[in-house]
């Protein structure tokens, strides 16, 4: 989410328009939408996960299609129309099945099929298919380990985090704690420390706060999401405060509960992440 980034891809995206070779073009798009999720964009990122798809038939380019639906299944998770995302998530996992995420592997770092199954289980969770989410968890944390060479830590770590968020929305504390203490431990030592701990360490404060260290769970929240606004990122506002809301709420403080209830309300944006706004709400 840095400057420096957001400069380089607005000249990346410069240059996609004047570049007809597929084997350049998706990769940079794939990473601009990416960017563009980072900072809460979904708008933006939604309409490149659409010209990828579009690029697919076209030119018989599995690896656009695949792009296309990887993203806008997760985008549309995001964005909380878990309906529309699921038909995405259900071809993404049926191409991988067959083969086609080859080219694919080689500009997604997380490992295709590994991604596609932490966004269904992320989708399955929200819809409230609990056992079916909890499969597509674990299978994602296997595909990315099965994909380990030693360098693709990387994967592993992002696998775990989805894991862990669905264990959050499951609202299955025990199992949240202990995915974000192994998922810290390894992101620590791979040097990934910006890149996923302030994340998991938000959710780990939920379950801490959930088990009844209330007082110091809130305080890892907040700090996490503080640490995560300061990166530039935008994403996962409206959840820190929903992560605070809720562990105020078991602990009894309504209106602490209330209050960051409605800050995680008033962070929403309209072409931004929504898919725990319901939460919110509730």
């Amino acid at each position: 989410a840095s400057p420096a980034v957001e400069l380089a891809c607005r000249r990346m995206r410069t240059l996609c328009e004047s570049v007809d070779d597929r084997r350049i073009l998706v990769p940079a798009l794939w990473r601009l939408s990416i960017f563009s999720c980072v900072n809460d964009d979904l708008d933006t990122a939604h309409a490149i996960g659409e010209q990828l798809g579009e690029l697919g038939p076209e030119g018989d380019n599995e690896a656009a299609t695949l792009a296309g639906h990887m993203l806008l299944g997760m985008i549309q998770t995001r964005a909380g129309d878990q309906a529309a995302a699921r038909g995405h998530i259900d071809a993404a996992i049926t191409m991988c099945q067959e083969g086609c995420d080859t080219t694919v592997a080689g500009f997604v770092a997380e490992v295709p099929a590994a991604w596609v199954h932490v966004c269904s289980a992320m989708n399955l969770a929200l819809l409230g298919e609990d056992e079916q989410a909890e499969h597509e968890a674990r299978r994602a944390v296997a595909l990315a380990t099965a994909a380990d060479d030693g360098t693709n830590v990387y994967a592993i770590t992002c696998a775990m985090w989805f894991a862990a968020v669905v264990a959050t929305i499951r609202d299955d504390v025990e199992l949240t704690r202990r995915r974000c203490e192994d998922a810290i431990s390894i992101a620590t030592a791979q040097g990934y420390w910006m890149m996923f701990v302030p994340f998991l360490a938000a959710h780990l404060g939920w379950a801490v706060a959930r088990e009844g260290l209330v007082d110091d769970g809130l305080a890892q929240i907040e700090a996490n999401a503080s640490a995560v606004s300061a990166t530039g990122a935008a994403m996962w506002r409206h959840v820190f405060a929903a992560l605070s809301a809720d562990a105020c709420l078991a602990a009894g403080r309504f209106a602490d509960a209330l209050d960051h209830a409605d800050r995680g309300l008033a962070a929403l944006d309209p072409g931004g992440e929504r898919w725990y706004e319901a939460e919110l709400h509730r």
